[in-house]
């Protein structure tokens, strides 16, 4: 029922815009139907004589009426179309039909006969997948350049890398930089030992002075080390060691308040040993301290290094009550609490000489206290791989 509605309403649809089309192409050439004009206004006129006779004439015989006259002349021309049609030839149905099927193709402006007929418009269906199909499409073109720009710059960069490695390969082999194995800290650590670094050579100790007691003077003995100025005594202590008379590696006396005028770069103290034997440890310390304010006050600028203790034999440290390796011990921590206090740089010799029973090494020893020749060496060598650039680190 609906689909006979939907093709009679359609094929109605379709006689309306036939008509129409048939009608807009009467107007544009000019065809009139007028179906309501009068027929005899397109008679030609004849002469006026003829109309008056014909008037008189009608005057004359009233019985004739005009409409007996305009249904002879109606008459007459109908007889005058049959007989012109009688004389025509026949018809083909044929080319009558071709004829009517040229009149309708013209009136809808169809050129050729094989053309098909104009295209109907376009449904909203298509207008939607034309839009679906122009969206892709831009989707498309847009991957499509973003992709291109990646490979642009990707061969941009290919070039300028070849371009900066060929201008290197033009410069040479960049230098190297050293690997530093051990990485020093910014800021020295003054409660720990100084740290064992690259052994420096003997050229170092040229501007540094060393004072001390007999240990140091096996140090002029065995012609071991290379110190710009070497004191030593017997009696020597921290109490006194600003004006002790100290031997010399010049073969001369020489007191330590007069060397330290040369204003020597770095400063050795290796004090200890004899005050092993005093009462009072905390002496020691007061003392120790004194000494070391009345340097730094002469020679601000000079690097410290105060020298523990290194032990005895195990001889003598079993021989006597106060030459013994436990009290070194104690005084070793009192010196290096001292380096604590006072930010000078703290050596510990007492590790470096002693041995699995923290004892000094007999080949090492001349009597259980001072040093052989391979004991100074030892000594030195210790001092050498064991020093502070204080320019490595912040203050």
């Amino acid at each position: 029922m609906l689909y006979n509605s939907y093709v009679y309403i359609r094929q109605t649809f379709h006689h309306l815009k036939e008509n129409k089309m048939e009608n807009e192409y009467n107007e544009q050439n000019n065809f009139t139907f007028d179906v309501e004009s009068d027929p005899a206004a397109d008679i030609p006129a004849e002469n006026p004589a003829a109309g008056a006779e014909t008037a008189s004439e009608a005057n004359e015989n009233p019985e004739a009426s005009p409409a007996d006259g305009a249904q002879e002349n109606i008459a007459g021309e109908t007889h005058e179309d049959e007989d012109a049609a009688s004389e025509l030839p026949p018809t083909d149905p044929e080319e009558e039909q071709s004829g009517d099927e040229a009149l309708r193709r013209s009136i809808y402006h169809f050129e050729d006969t094989d053309e098909p007929r104009p295209a109907k418009k376009a449904s909203h269906v298509t207008l939607v997948q034309k839009k679906k199909y122009r969206r892709r499409r831009m989707i498309f073109l847009g991957v499509a350049a973003l992709i291109l720009l990646v490979i642009l710059i990707s061969v941009i960069s290919s070039i300028a890398k070849s371009v900066s490695r060929a201008k290197l390969a033009n410069i040479g082999p960049l230098p190297t930089e050293e690997v530093v194995v051990n990485k020093i800290p910014r800021y020295y650590d003054y409660t720990a030992a100084v740290p064992e670094a690259a052994a420096v050579s003997d050229s170092y100790f040229s501007d540094a002075l060393i004072i001390g007691d007999t240990r140091v003077q096996c140090l002029k003995l065995f012609d071991v080390g290379n110190f710009g100025t070497l004191l030593y005594g017997s009696s020597i202590s921290v109490s006194n060691a600003m004006s002790y008379d100290c031997g010399t590696n010049s073969d001369s006396y020489a007191t330590l308040d007069a060397s330290l005028a040369a204003n020597p770069k770095k400063i050795y103290i290796e004090l200890g040993v004899l005050e092993l034997g005093w009462s009072y440890s905390s002496v020691f310390s007061d003392d120790y301290q004194t000494l070391i304010s009345e340097i730094k006050a002469k020679c601000p600028d000079s690097i410290i290094y105060l020298v523990g203790i290194a032990p005895v034999t195990a001889n003598q440290d079993a021989s006597s009550a106060y030459y013994n390796n436990t009290r070194i011990v104690q005084y070793n921590a009192l010196i290096q609490a001292l380096a604590i206090e006072n930010e000078v740089y703290y050596i510990d010799m007492y590790s470096a000489m002693a041995d699995e029973a923290g004892c000094l090494v007999s080949d090492n020893s001349t009597n259980g206290i001072n040093f052989s020749t391979s004991g100074c060496e030892v000594f030195y060598n210790y001092l050498k791989t064991h020093t502070v650039d204080p320019e490595d680190y912040l203050n």
